[in-house]
């Protein structure tokens, strides 16, 4: 990723940042060093937002924010304020948010959550299959449990 913003600070004079979803430490820190005060990077791996709060992270994209935004929210405040225990413990709720959508598909999940709230979305693009309006109603019952919502 070092050489492609190189070469993109070098050859595109708009270019302006990176959404960095690959879950590497190692290479975000490698480009906060060497870009960070010409390039905005946004942080794009939710579940692993706490560690890249830890590399330097302050900016981050991700589709978990849509529905949980408050838990990221609580988690960002927590940690600028030194509460690290509060932070990881809520990195550890985004954790098991994220696994239990993965079975059937994050994205056909999410669409499926937000339906169950009011919020039609309608099917996720081919070739990702729909998840049903019952597993939908379900992941909003766990996440109403679980307080995946708001932290």
């Amino acid at each position: 990723m070092t050489a492609f913003a190189e070469a993109a600070v070098r050859s595109l004079p708009t270019f302006a940042g990176i959404k960095f979803s690959k879950p590497d430490l190692f290479e975000f820190q490698e480009l906060r060093a060497g870009f960070g005060d010409r390039l905005d990077l946004f942080w794009g791996s939710d579940e692993t937002l706490v560690g890249a709060l830890a590399a330097g992270a302050t900016t981050a994209v991700g589709s978990t924010y849509n529905h949980s935004g408050r838990l990221y929210g609580k988690m960002i405040d927590a940690w600028k304020a030194g509460r690290r225990d509060e932070a990881r413990a809520l990195a550890a709720k985004s954790v098991a948010m994220v696994r239990a959508m993965v079975p059937g598909g994050v994205v056909a999940n999410q669409k499926a959550l937000l339906s169950a709230r009011g919020l039609p979305l309608g099917p996720p693009r081919p070739p990702l299959v729909a998840a049903t309006r019952e597993a939908g109603e379900a992941l909003a019952a766990r996440f109403d449990a679980e307080g995946w919502w708001g932290g």
